[in-house]
């Protein structure tokens, strides 16, 4: 039973009362005849196969709640696992006097109380009715009229010593169908019971054990009140004992098709979400470049790969004159995951589009964006940035970053390019007023430059250890001069997923590689 699948409380008790008694009515015979095997065979084996049968029984009737015919066979079905169930009675038995003994110390040290309990007991011995004892109404008119606080004191101890029992007794309320239905440990059988109760409700749990207990004391009471034949006493036992347990097995049940409900509530969310989710990440890939630009000279290739359906990280490529000599190749990763993230990319695109427009230099289209972002999404969220600009005729690139990753020159020596810049839709009562600062360099025949999100080197594995800039630089250097970008692309992203292992990706992984062919041949200035 999938306790732990959140779901609401709605344990009908008249309802198990009415599946008890129906179940009961209408098997009568079979029911009576498992029940007195059941009773008999545990006696015979010293109760030792107690747990098991009475297990065996409660799932027979069970099966008829669920529309099943009961057979004796299902009676036997636990016994395989007696010892568990042996085991399972010990724990219930011991906790539940553990409980009790914890107020029936400081109760018994009172003499007084002691010896009115003895003194009751002892004449109950004497009426020959050693199982009960009973307070009659004599012995209660003549405390009631004499004051005396003694009688107080032993109600008072009577309810404190059944009380701490009772309430781990209800907690165990589902612990024998549940090791009987699943096949679990004692400990996780508690547990799950315990879970249940809460969820369902405990005091009205507590309502149908008082009610089955009040079922099988009635029986007994009945039986000596109709008849003086201990056989036939036993046999009204016999007849009542399916009932109690049917309450038991008819709550169980309850539960069983409550979850199995919300379990098919939630796969049909989880469809719908997975469907949305699927919608989302189309419409997010399809944001991204289907194709890298054919640029004379240069070759690039970018990939963008969520950690998630969808996730945060963007990138894309701009032509920004009508000549289309200025190519802008723009990296940005929005704070967040998931969802959340993605719809704020898409806006961050339609916006970009717009701010690309009648502009070329990367740092004024930073400030056009940053401008356009203002009041437009959370203020707990930011977007960092950075916009390279290839002059394809000169081999010049042109870069400014908003708190973005350095991006990494590589040459003759690799070089991080550190350009200092605050995110993009920080409030402007926090950020500086300084425009966004770029700077050029002049890409050497061979010369790569690599854009990145964070989830690169900051990607971690089961030890909680960073690929970090190091090794990302390592594995750029020891690269082929003559290798293709998307070659290049491709065997980083598998060194970093072969550094992650089996560990969780947590962060969108974005790389874009432009580089300068061995022997260029630059497009001529129009």
């Amino acid at each position: 039973m999938a306790f732990d699948i959140p779901v609401r409380a709605n344990l009908r008790f008249f309802r198990c009362l009415s599946d008890s008694l129906s179940t009961w009515a209408s098997h009568i015979p079979i029911l009576f005849l498992a029940s007195f095997l059941a009773t008999i065979l545990s006696a015979m084996s010293g109760t030792l196969l107690l747990g098991s049968l009475y297990a065996g029984f409660a799932m027979m009737i069970l099966r008829v709640h669920q529309g099943a015919k009961p057979h004796l066979r299902d009676l036997f079905g636990q016994i395989i696992r007696f010892a568990r169930f042996f085991s399972m009675n010990i724990f219930v038995l011991l906790f539940f006097i553990f409980g009790m003994v914890i107020i029936a110390v400081p109760v018994f040290l009172s003499s007084d109380v002691f010896a009115f309990l003895f003194d009751a007991f002892r004449q109950d011995v004497a009426r020959e009715t050693p199982w009960v004892i009973a307070i009659g109404p004599e012995y209660i008119e003549k405390f009631l009229a004499e004051k005396n606080i003694t009688f107080y004191a032993a109600v008072l101890a009577s309810c404190l010593l059944f009380f701490p029992g009772l309430i781990f007794a209800v907690k165990c309320f589902y612990i024998y169908l549940l090791a009987a239905d699943r096949g679990v440990r004692v400990d996780e059988a508690h547990v799950e019971s315990r879970k249940a109760v809460e969820r369902y409700g405990f005091f009205r749990h507590l309502t149908l054990l008082l009610a089955a207990i009040g079922i099988l004391v009635g029986s007994i009471a009945l039986a000596n009140r109709i008849v003086d034949n201990a056989l036939v006493q036993f046999c009204i036992f016999l007849l009542f004992q399916p009932l109690v347990l049917g309450i038991f097995a008819s709550a169980y049940n309850q539960t069983l098709c409550q979850e199995a409900r919300q379990w098919e509530n939630y796969k049909q969310q989880f469809s719908e979400m997975r469907d949305e989710l699927q919608t989302a990440h189309d419409m997010q890939m399809g944001l991204l470049p289907q194709s890298s630009p054919e640029l004379p000279g240069f070759a690039l290739a970018g990939t963008c790969i969520p950690a998630n359906s969808v996730g945060g990280d963007y990138y894309a490529y701009r032509y920004l004159d009508e000549d289309q000599t200025k190519l802008g190749i723009v990296v940005a990763d929005v704070s967040g995951k998931a969802m959340e993230a993605a719809v704020t990319a898409v806006r961050f695109n339609e916006m970009l589009r717009y701010e690309c427009q009648n502009r070329i230099a990367p740092g004024d289209i930073l400030d056009g964006l940053n401008a356009s972002l203002e009041g437009q999404i959370d203020p707990s969220t930011f977007i960092t940035c950075c916009i390279a600009v290839l002059d394809v005729t000169t081999a010049e690139v042109t870069i400014a970053s908003a708190g973005h990753c350095p991006p990494i020159h590589l040459s003759e020596r690799s070089q991080f390019l550190d350009l200092a810049g605050y995110p993009l839709g920080i409030p402007a009562v926090v950020r500086p007023e300084t425009p966004y600062r770029a700077i050029r360099l002049t890409l050497k025949p061979g010369d790569r430059l690599v854009l990145y999100s964070d989830g690169v080197v900051e990607a971690q594995n089961a030890q909680r250890d960073f690929f970090d800039n190091e090794r990302f630089v390592r594995r750029l250097e020891h690269a082929s001069p003559s290798q293709q970008p998307a070659d290049l692309i491709a065997d980083l992203v598998s060194d970093v997923t072969s550094f992650i292992g089996d560990a969780r990706r947590t962060d969108d992984i974005t790389l874009v590689v432009l580089q300068r062919d061995l022997s260029p041949d630059l497009a001529s200035t129009p």
